[in-house]
């Protein structure tokens, strides 16, 4: 099933998503019922009564632990509490109102357990709601003869090409990906060392002022993954497995190489699905992590943070203008050292490019 843009439902979330809702209404539900038939006994039988005010408890102890596990397999299977956020929020009402049922004075009064079971299910239905409307996604599979390396690295910055970063950079961050035929794995689709900051920082760019702070709202995208092998061989020459004339080390053939520069309030993840579907096809492609200011997050070799410039809000402006021509002088430079790092490469043999 394509939600848009070619996105697919992850499989796996919704069966989860699912089971937590499923444990919820019964946690919900299932304890009214069980107090309506508790209420009804004959007070005249006083061993039935007891009999129902056991199989009352029992019941109430399976549904406290049956809501306690829909929370933890949520929490479990997403990675921690934001990542599901569309069901973890709303959980924490329900365990609270769940909570306050268990009252011996709110338990014997049938208009309170009422009004606290609507609401529960209110919230139930509002995590229904947010999951449809914040779907976890993932990317759909590439196309190409081929399974798809990569690996991230950092190209020394020479004196031949200056920069003006004002960060004295030595080291530009990239990612390169490479035909393979070794098969892939599930690799997260946002880098774990930046994705926070990454959902922090693009909020602020994109969001409307009151909920720009929430960036928590996109940790959603820290369920999806791609398909690639970190670290693979590169696809020997023309498939075979020839060796060089040392008889040890496989010569690799000469492949088009395509050095890739993310957009404004881009990164080298966003961009996954078009840089994968190219080396899917026999390329190799060099994705750039500008460090001017333009993407939401940038790691630098040292760990040095460089984060979204907000003041190119200011583009129709001259200082926005003057910022502007700062930041494309930076991206070119940013360009040929990249590229001059590509063609000392190629003068080699052509696997020392993912070493």
């Amino acid at each position: 099933m394509v939600v848009w843009g070619g996105l697919r439902p992850i499989a796996a979330r919704i069966v989860f998503d699912v089971v937590a809702v499923i444990g919820l209404s019964y946690s919900t539900f299932s304890l009214v019922e069980n107090d309506k038939s508790t209420s009804e006994a004959d007070e005249s039988n006083g061993l039935k009564k007891k009999k129902k005010e056991k199989k009352a408890d029992h019941t109430n102890h399976w549904n406290g632990l049956v809501l306690v596990a829909s929370l933890v397999v949520t929490v479990l299977t997403a990675g921690n509490f934001t990542n599901r956020w569309t069901l973890t929020f709303p959980m924490v009402p329900i365990f609270i109102l769940q909570g306050l049922r268990r009252i011996p004075v709110l338990e014997r009064n049938r208009w309170t357990r009422g009004i606290i079971c609507i609401l529960s299910g209110l919230f139930i239905l509002l995590g229904i709601k947010l999951s449809i409307l914040f779907p976890a996604v993932e990317l759909p599979p590439v196309e190409g003869p081929f399974h798809v390396g990569t690996v991230d690295l950092h190209i020394p910055v020479t004196n031949k090409v200056t920069m003006e970063l004002g960060g004295n950079f030595t080291h530009l961050p990239i990612r390169i990906l490479y035909p393979t035929l070794e098969k892939p794995n599930p690799v997260p689709y946002l880098t774990p060392a930046t994705a926070i900051e990454y959902c922090r920082e693009t909020m602020k760019l994109g969001a409307p002022d009151p909920i720009q702070n929430f960036g928590w709202m996109l940790h959603t995208w820290r369920l999806t993954h791609i398909q690639a092998k970190e670290q693979a061989q590169l696809i020997p020459p023309n498939g075979d497995t020839t060796t060089s004339s040392t008889g040890s080390t496989p010569k690799f053939q000469k492949l088009p190489v395509i050095i890739y520069s993310h957009g404004l309030g881009g990164t080298a993840d966003i961009y996954s699905f078009q840089t994968l579907s190219l080396a899917a096809k026999g390329n190799i492609v060099v994705v750039m992590n500008h460090l001017d200011g333009t993407g939401p997050i940038a790691k630098t070799k040292s760990g040095q943070a460089v984060i979204f410039d907000h003041d190119i809000s200011k583009m129709n402006t001259t200082i926005g203008d003057q910022m502007r021509r700062q930041q494309t002088k930076i991206r070119v430079n940013e360009l040929l050292i990249v590229t001059e790092a590509v063609l000392e490469m190629t003068s080699k043999d052509t696997e020392e490019v993912v070493e």
